[in-house]
């Protein structure tokens, strides 16, 4: 969906819009598998918790470059 709204933007404004609601999906997504992976992997207090899932670091770097747009 994404793709078919960036090739059919003429305005900057249109753009913005559509990219704007991308960063926003993501970061929803990234939110909800932050959660879901704290819920599964409980940490002792003083440790560091690792992302369980490729999918989960793979999202987190793709919100990561959209950021630096």
């Amino acid at each position: 969906m994404y793709e078919e709204a960036i090739e059919t933007v003429v305005t900057v404004r249109d753009f913005t819009q559509v990219f704007d609601a991308y960063a926003q999906f993501y970061e929803t997504v990234i939110s909800a598998k932050m959660e879901a992976t704290t819920a599964d992997c409980p940490t002792e207090e003083g440790t560091s918790h690792q992302p369980a899932s490729l999918s989960f670091s793979l999202s987190l770097s793709l919100s990561l470059s959209l950021s630096d747009i």
